[in-house]
């Protein structure tokens, strides 16, 4: 049960396996691939009937969760149980993305935008990744979803002026929170020795787009 994964919704997490992008600093690196340790859907849903007296909402998250054909089905048994749904994507699947937004299957998105688009590929290690974000970027904000954005600091990849771009990308009064890796569990060994610290990045973000919520994690 989490209070802080999804805005004012008492919620649980689910991890669904398997994602596109190889990004060095994944903090999540067992969930890249598709044949690890899961968990029936089933035992799934017999938590949740367990615990929907305290429960709200889910957040679905990964991996890549849009990457599953199944995806639609599994939200909407979640709506069906009356539960809120989030959506944590990379945005790399946009065809899926547009179907769960129109059939209205979700309440929340968080999508991270890994970098500028010039940079893009370098971070995901996917190629054309840039324009499949681009268009996922276009679908939330016209489907007029509750959402926020954000981004993870990879020292030495990163620089001030990949955020500078990213927050150009933002339409005003959208949400974009800057974090910085967690280097106890990535999917590569991280060397570099210093961080950019989110906080300084925020503040710099703010101070330069104020039509911007800003925040760092």
């Amino acid at each position: 049960m989490s209070l802080i994964d999804f805005p004012g919704v008492v919620s649980a997490i689910v991890f669904l396996r398997g994602c596109n992008f190889m990004c060095s600093y994944c903090h999540n690196p067992e969930l890249i691939f598709a044949d690890g340790e899961t968990v029936s859907e089933e035992d799934f849903f017999s938590m949740l009937a367990e615990n929907r007296h305290m429960l709200d909402g889910v957040c679905v998250s990964g991996g890549e969760p849009c990457l599953q054909s199944e995806l639609p089905e599994f939200l909407s048994k979640l709506k069906k149980l009356g539960l809120k749904v989030k959506l944590d994507t990379n945005g790399s699947v946009p065809e899926m993305l547009s179907r769960v937004l129109r059939e209205e299957l979700v309440d929340y998105v968080a999508m991270d935008i890994k970098s500028s688009w010039e940079n893009y590929s370098r971070v995901a290690r996917l190629t054309s990744a840039a324009d499949k974000v681009k268009n996922s970027l276009s679908i939330i904000y016209e489907a007029c979803v509750d959402c926020e954005f954000r981004t993870t600091i990879f020292p030495g990849v990163h620089t001030i002026q990949d955020f500078i771009a990213i927050a150009g990308y933002l339409k005003p009064g959208s949400k974009y929170f800057i974090q910085n890796i967690k280097r106890d569990k990535t999917l590569e060994p991280i060397f570099a020795e210093q961080d950019l610290f989110s906080d300084e990045v925020a503040n710099e973000l703010k101070s330069r787009f104020p039509h911007l919520i800003i925040g760092s994690r």
